[in-house]
């Protein structure tokens, strides 16, 4: 039926044309005509697969490790306020997250610490403290952050959930860009030509009505891997028209060590007030 149907249309808007036709010679493609389109699909196809490639191997490109201790400047702003602060990260990758936060003249703000996907703060301003699960991450950030992504975050790693590249662009600036599109959300990367590191990201959630930039730059040899030293993350409402910047941070690496023994100190005390 659907054919029928179609074939109908066709005559119907034939009928309906009211330029007169001639004689029109069909054009029967060559065999190098053929073997020239096939080479040209190839041809990217290959190219798509390669930037696919690039997609899959960022992971390979960041530095293998198992522990590492950094000290991070960081510039924080929202609707708020603004502040300049130090902070002190520890991390067991996979397993073990915990950040001192300390302000000006080195008083100390809060400290983090991510176990077994339970989230501890300790807000030394308010003397409170909280436990929750995981998923309070993305609660305050509006970012789907799993422990595994968080600590991806922290070094410097755009924030991916789909890994399939649904689209390609490129720009006279020598720009390219991939887009990953999944349900609900979508992720766009920005390389420079021939870079293998991204220098910007773009995360989307469309049902939550959010987009994250990612920003990042000077990228450094170590640990075995390249990783950016200056991020910068910024956090937009798509919900107001326009779009309104709710947050950013900016932080930048001072210090590294890797895969030495850690220390790290989490206790809460006993006169705070649990939130």
């Amino acid at each position: 039926m659907k054919i029928i149907i179609g074939v109908l249309m066709l005559a119907l808007t034939a009928c309906h044309s009211t330029k007169r036709l001639g004689k029109h010679t069909i054009d029967t493609p060559t065999a190098d005509s053929i073997l020239s389109a096939i080479e040209i699909h190839d041809t990217a196809m290959n190219v798509f697969a390669a930037q696919q490639k690039n997609i899959d191997n960022l992971d390979s490109r960041w530095p293998s490790f198992h522990s590492l201790d950094a000290r991070i400047k960081m510039s924080y702003t929202d609707q708020k306020q603004a502040a300049d602060l130090n902070a002190h990260v520890v991390i067991i990758q996979d397993s073990l997250t915990w950040m001192n936060v300390t302000g000006p003249f080195n008083f100390e703000v809060m400290r983090l610490l991510i176990v077994n996907d339970t989230v501890q703060i300790i807000d030394r301003l308010h003397k409170t403290y909280l436990i929750k699960p995981i998923n309070y991450l993305t609660k305050i950030s509006g970012i789907p952050f799993t422990h595994h992504s968080f600590q991806s975050v922290l070094l410097g790693k755009p924030f991916i959930i789909d890994s399939i590249i649904n689209q390609v662009k490129y720009f006279e600036n020598d720009i390219s860009t991939y887009l990953l599109k999944g349900i609900g959300h979508s992720s766009v990367l920005y390389f420079k030509a021939n870079a293998k590191q991204p220098e910007k990201s773009v995360f989307t959630d469309s049902i939550g009505k959010k987009t994250i930039n990612f920003q990042f730059e000077n990228y450094t040899s170590t640990g075995g891997g390249i990783l950016p030293f200056d991020c910068t993350i910024n956090l937009i409402t798509d919900e107001k028209n326009p779009p309104e910047l709710m947050m950013e941070l900016f932080w930048t690496v001072k210090e590294l060590i890797w895969d030495m023994p850690v220390e790290y100190l989490f206790v809460i005390p006993e006169n705070y007030t649990q939130q």
